[in-house]
């Protein structure tokens, strides 16, 4: 399906994207499937051109010449974290609505820098925080609101899978972790308060490769997050207690199951034998690639100057979160995330709870 996208000036909008590895050639890919795709840019020069070729496109290996010959109106940035904030500087200074993808930055102040530009351009600022565009999630966030279901009381989160030899900025917080941090911010629309974190390196990685993160929310909600690189199968799940129902999410199969009970028939003269009724729910989805549904909802936002689903803000919330988790595991502290800052260096000044 071609799409007619229009900017101001009555033309077809034009897209671009920097970084053609696996994240970005998707990315190129779905925007040349909608019509849309202008050029490309990989600092190496193969993977620029192997992605141009193959999508018929122009392709560069300097941002600069590809930003002012290209001159797209809106852009999807995916190299490496540590070039975001370079990157999509690059971009937003010339007036170009960005999508940046997860992280949006390496640190906290980059992506500050980056929405104090971006408002001055006026222009849209995204983050790729691709779960929230999951089917199983926007069901997930609708059934939440139903009485039936209950007030989440906790959640718990499992995002397991080999080794990816893609990453070599980050550890698997920063990888993995920051996704179901962002998916339960979402869902429960509340701050994390405190992050605590366990894990190191069973890998002989430079980074962690494996974590287990406490977060405690504002109002009594709470959240584990199991997340690794050194298990041999994918697993993406995540669970919710509630006051009325135990709800488990499916990420890749894209299904829920709900599990309620009630006793019935209750004796009053005979409480050690309580009967009690179960029902389980599966809910299943239409399946739509969550990659198309957040390249859709960054187009409508910078053809009407909405705002997207996720803001740079929202992405800022949850860097800050994962970063502190980062500086837990490496201290042994519990954060108070409101307290937590970066130094330069990366090297983190917290304080001891």
């Amino acid at each position: 399906m071609c799409w007619r996208i229009i900017s101001p000036e009555g033309d077809v909008v034009r897209a671009g994207v920097i970084g053609t590895g696996s994240m970005g050639a998707n990315h190129a890919r779905v925007y040349a499937e909608m019509g849309l795709l202008a050029g490309v840019c990989d600092t190496r020069r193969e993977a620029a051109e192997e992605v141009g070729r193959r999508l018929g496109v122009k392709w560069y290996t300097d941002v600069q010449r590809f930003l002012e010959e290209v001159r797209p109106d809106v852009v999807s940035i995916a190299t490496p974290t540590t070039t975001h904030h370079t990157v999509a500087m690059e971009a937003l200074k010339r007036g170009i609505h960005t999508l940046v993808e997860k992280p949006i930055t390496m640190f906290t102040w980059e992506a500050e820098e980056l929405m104090e530009l971006a408002k001055d351009r006026g222009v849209v600022l995204a983050a790729g925080h691709i779960e929230r565009f999951n089917p199983v999630v926007e069901a997930a966030a609708d059934l939440l609101k139903k009485d039936w279901v209950g007030e989440p009381l906790s959640f718990s989160s499992q995002r397991l899978s080999m080794f990816p030899s893609r990453v070599k900025d980050v550890g698997v917080i920063m990888d993995l972790g920051i996704h179901d941090i962002d998916v339960i911010y979402y869902l429960s629309g509340r701050r994390v308060e405190k992050v605590f974190a366990l894990g190191g390196s069973g890998g002989n990685t430079r980074f962690e490769d494996h974590a287990t993160i406490l977060l405690d929310f504002e109002g009594d909600l709470y959240a584990t997050l199991h997340v690794s690189w050194l298990v041999p199968m994918k697993v993406r799940r995540l669970s919710v207690t509630t006051t009325r129902s135990y709800t488990e999410i499916d990420y890749m199969d894209q299904f829920i199951e709900v599990s309620t009970s009630e006793f019935v028939n209750v004796d009053m003269g005979n409480l050690y034998n309580v009967p009690q009724r179960y029902d389980i729910r599966r809910i299943h989805v239409r399946r739509e690639e969550p990659l198309k549904r957040e390249i859709r909802d960054f187009l409508r936002a910078a053809e009407t100057g909405g705002r997207p689903l996720v803001t740079a803000e929202d992405a800022l919330e949850v860097l800050r979160v994962a970063k502190a988790a980062e500086a837990s595991l490496l201290t042994g502290d519990v954060i108070e995330v409101s307290e937590f800052e970066e130094a330069s260096g990366d090297v983190s000044r917290v304080g001891k709870k």
